[in-house]
């Protein structure tokens, strides 16, 4: 503990959590919110996984030559950060209505989150059994199963989703086969395309790089953070109408910092202790289910 506390990437990552904080109240936006993401996606979900996988083994996971590698998707992410401005604008003044909206964004999202950085690393000898492999065994499903119920019950408890799920008229059987294809697109839309990049690639090269696995995951928590920001603050009525007035950059910045990047610790952590790109693609797909559930199947034309 004492040597997790004098990490240098910890201490940075605390420093700005704190002043994010401090930002978002001088801008009216009060310390619940961060708190609250802070204790659960902080400390109760990464605590429970420790819990879980106490016993556990983690998958190998190769990584050929981490600081080359590591460079090399740090210098992407400059591309990610077009494609989520320029590249979702482009796509949204082509094919402004849904379906053909979203579908085109999750093409997109899958393209340049996935393909081609993929395709850069099959360039340089990896396959994908070195990302993504299913034989997790019995305790990678029961992990993944565990997580993923005590995630829907946090968005239960706290969000907004079951009041949207209320309000939506949909009947208990559409809901349920309805909600079934709702998981499976957001395994690819969420847990695929931004768990490859951040967790798969990032953090692991980032851990090798810095001969440290508390440094990668605290830098690579925090740079899935920054990556939202843009979004927050160049589409805010698409991303964020409904959490907050249209922001300032830095208000999109913090906001990133104090709340998304949080989140990222969970499933680094969950990353961390069992390396299966599987388990934490399901666990985030669960994550974003609950409170997404009714606009998805609007779109899908139920």
């Amino acid at each position: 503990m004492r040597a997790f506390l004098k990490n240098p990437f910890f201490i940075g990552y605390a420093l700005l959590y704190v002043m994010s904080v401090i930002v978002l109240a001088v801008f009216g936006f009060g310390p619940a919110e961060p708190v609250a993401v802070l204790v659960i996606f902080g400390l109760l979900l990464p605590g429970l996984t420790l819990l879980l996988t106490r016993n556990d083994q983690a998958l190998p996971a190769r990584v050929d030559a981490a600081p080359a590698e590591s460079r090399l998707v740090l210098a992407y992410l400059l591309v990610i950060v077009l494609f989520l401005t320029i590249g979702l604008e482009a796509i949204d003044g082509a094919l402004p209505q849904d379906p053909a909206n979203y579908f085109a964004r999750l093409a997109g999202k899958l393209l340049f989150f996935v393909a081609i950085p993929f395709a850069l690393f099959r360039h340089r000898g990896y396959r994908w059994p070195d990302f993504l492999r299913f034989d997790i065994g019995r305790r990678g499903w029961v992990i993944a199963i565990v997580l993923s119920l005590a995630f829907i019950a946090v968005n239960a408890l706290i969000g907004k989703g079951l009041q949207r799920i209320d309000a939506s008229g949909y009947t208990l059987a559409t809901l349920l086969w309805g909600g079934a294809l709702v998981y499976l697109v957001l395994l690819a839309e969420v847990g695929l395309v931004e768990e490859y990049l951040f967790r798969g690639l990032l953090q692991q090269r980032l851990s090798a790089w810095l001969e440290n696995p508390v440094s990668g995951l605290f830098l690579a928590s925090l740079l899935f953070g920054l990556a939202h920001a843009p979004g927050y603050y160049l589409r805010w009525e698409q991303n964020a109408a409904d959490l907050f007035a249209e922001p300032s950059l830095l208000f999109a910045l913090a906001y990133s910092v104090a709340v998304i990047s949080v989140s990222g610790l969970f499933m680094g952590v969950l990353w961390l202790r069992t390396r299966s790109l599987l388990i934490v693609m399901m666990v985030h797909a669960a994550g974003d289910w609950l409170p997404n559930v009714p606009e998805m199947l609007k779109i899908f034309g139920f």
